[in-house]
C-alpha cells in the first residue's frame, strides 16, 4: 500500500513513521510542492494532508500561502490523479472542510480526521 502524508512537524512524521506497518510504501512532504511532485510520479492508496505548514495558515481564504495542504487540493482539482482516499488531518478546522468539501466536488474520495483526534486503525489497516 502506496502512503502519501503531508506533514511539517517532524513529531508528527515519526508517528506516522511509527504507525505505518513495515510492508506500506510512505512517503513523507514536508511541503506542498513536494506533496506535488509525488502525487505526479505515482499512483496512492491513500494520502494524508496537514493544511498549515510551517506556520502559514489561512482561515479567511482572503490570501493564499503558497505552502499550504490547500495548495495540493488545488492541483488535486486541476484535474484526476491516481489517488485512492484522501484524508484531511489538520487541525485547522476551517482550512480542512473547505479543502474536504473542494476535493469531494472533484470527485475524489475526502475525509476530515483531526490530528489531534486521529483514529490511526480506521486509516491504517493492512
Amino acid at each position: 500500500m502506496r502512503v502519501l502524508v503531508l506533514e511539517d512537524r517532524e513529531e508528527r512524521c515519526r508517528e506516522f513513521r511509527r504507525r505505518c506497518p513495515p510492508s506500506f510504501d510512505l512517503t513523507i512532504a514536508t511541503n506542498a510542492q513536494g506533496a506535488i511532485d509525488a502525487l505526479a510520479r505515482q499512483s496512492w492508496n491513500i494520502v494524508f494532508l496537514d493544511h498549515d505548514l510551517n506556520d502559514e495558515c489561512n482561515i479567511e481564504f482572503r490570501f493564499m500561502p503558497a505552502n499550504t495542504g490547500m495548495t495540493v487540493v488545488r492541483y488535486l482539482c486541476c484535474g484526476p490523479r491516481a489517488v485512492g482516499n484522501i484524508v484531511i488531518h489538520s487541525d485547522n478546522q476551517s482550512a480542512s472542510r473547505r479543502m474536504r468539501d473542494l476535493l469531494l466536488a472533484a470527485g475524489y474520495h475526502a475525509s476530515r480526521m483531526p490530528y489531534s483526534g486521529m483514529n490511526w486503525a480506521e486509516f491504517l489497516q493492512v
